[in-house]
């Protein structure tokens, strides 16, 4: 008020500086004196007719506002329903995953994030951590998996070449656009199982050099019989297509399926060795053993081996006996390792097609004498061993027919020397022979 008056009436307003000091200076010294004015105006006059309009356009605009905020909530009912809508359907497919027996969990970076776990707990550290993805939702609801090995699907290719030809291949297909995500989960899951496999692979080859297993650019070449050899290499699904069947598909397919059992067997034997009580502190960390994949299958084909020898070998004798009037036979008969109480019966069968390969060969020359022949392959080295045991059973010939029992006794005699000069020569059997 003193500011308005220093225009019109200065010494009034000088009367009221002692009221306000403290607002006056601050005003004298900011703004120039007798800036402020006022005028005096008559009050418009307002109808009737224009408060009624006035009326009119605030109940216009009220009206305006209310059917702006309906729309607003309905195209958010709308938008709330989709949404629903769309979080029923990711959260059906949550659920499914559940009952299919995959570990759901949350991100341990995003922990308002869901996830799926489909790796292996006693596989390789890295490859446990690539056995994770992120269950995130699509715009239409669906899972989409982000993370993982999901987004590059990878196989082990087993490929058998007969004659410098390829006659197998074992190539699964790659899954369609739109495929339920159990089966892309199944397919990372498998995509993380070839990464390890193809690893162990790849460490075990490098000790069976003596073995003729080679590399040959990204693949490992293993012999299988003279003229055939396995291929084994790690590919894309995207970029390879499979192979129409072949004569030795079957026997790709059980390669595959050989390996693939074996890595799983590794797994439950790393299981094992981490739930007995560890050993005292050492200086060095000790390393895991390398895994035994290729070994078991040329220790089954070098078993092989020396079981068809030894049939080759009793068949030429049996034909050479007959030939001098004798009667022999024999029959070929397999043992069976018999595992410890405490394995369960995957183990079992393992251990039954990889431990203590042995074959038991009984000769039946004469009903008094028979040889038994005991083929053993073992892993490690691999290589057969040949046990030649003889059993004579004593009983009283008649005098009539005591020249044919001295005579068959030195035939006998010769038979065995033959038998024993055959299992022990190079090239009729292969392996080492003990005997």
């Amino acid at each position: 008020m003193s500011f308005l008056l220093s225009k019109h009436m200065p010494h009034a307003a000088a009367r009221q500086e002692n009221k306000v000091s403290q607002m006056w200076d601050f005003m004298r010294q900011n703004l120039p004196m007798g800036s402020l004015g006022m005028d005096k105006t008559n009050e418009p006059m307002v109808t009737q007719e224009q408060k009624e309009d006035n009326k009119n356009v605030a109940r216009g605009w009220k009206i305006q506002n209310l059917n702006k905020s309906v729309d607003s909530i309905l195209a958010s009912a709308t938008r709330l329903e989709k949404e629903i809508e769309l979080e029923t359907k990711y959260w059906d497919q949550v659920l499914s995953i559940d009952e299919e027996g995959w570990a759901i969990c949350r991100i341990p970076q995003e922990k308002h994030t869901l996830g799926v776990r489909f790796g292996f707990l006693e596989g390789a550290a890295k490859f446990r951590n690539l056995s994770m993805a992120a269950l995130r939702r699509g715009q239409d609801g669906s899972i989409l998996l982000d993370g993982g090995m999901g987004a590059d699907p990878k196989a082990l290719r087993v490929q058998i070449q007969s004659g410098g030809q390829l006659t197998s291949s074992t190539v699964p297909a790659l899954l369609e656009e739109g495929s339920p995500v159990q089966f892309r989960i199944l397919q990372a899951r498998n995509t993380v199982f070839a990464l390890e496999l193809w690893q162990e692979l790849t460490r075990e080859a490098r000790t069976l050099l003596d073995f003729d297993v080679s590399f040959e650019e990204d693949s490992i070449v293993c012999p299988l019989t003279a003229d055939k050899k396995i291929i084994l290499d790690l590919v894309s699904l995207d970029e390879t297509q499979p192979i129409t069947s072949h004569p030795d598909q079957k026997l790709a397919d059980g390669l595959l399926l050989g390996f693939q059992l074996l890595l799983s067997h590794s797994h439950r034997q790393n299981h094992h060795r981490r739930t007995i009580p560890p050993q005292p502190l050492k200086a060095s960390k000790e390393e895991l053993p390398v895994c035994s994949l290729i070994r078991p299958v040329l220790n089954r084909l070098n078993h092989q081996k020396s079981i068809d020898s030894m049939h080759n070998l009793m068949e030429s004798v049996t034909r050479t006996l007959k030939s001098a009037g004798l009667s022999p036979s024999y029959i070929q008969t397999p043992c069976i390792a018999t595992p410890a109480i405490f394995t369960s019966p995957t183990e079992r069968v393992i251990l039954s097609l990889i431990d203590k390969l042995e074959v038991k060969t009984i000769y039946q020359i004469l009903p008094t004498i028979s040889v038994i022949i005991v083929s053993q392959t073992d892993m490690f080295p691999i290589a057969s061993k040949f046990l030649l045991h003889v059993i004579e059973f004593l009983c009283t010939v008649a005098p009539d027919l005591l020249v044919h029992y001295i005579v068959s006794s030195c035939m006998m005699h010769s038979i065995l020397t033959t038998i024993l000069f055959l299992v022990k020569r190079p090239g009729i059997i292969d392996g080492q022979s003990g005997l």
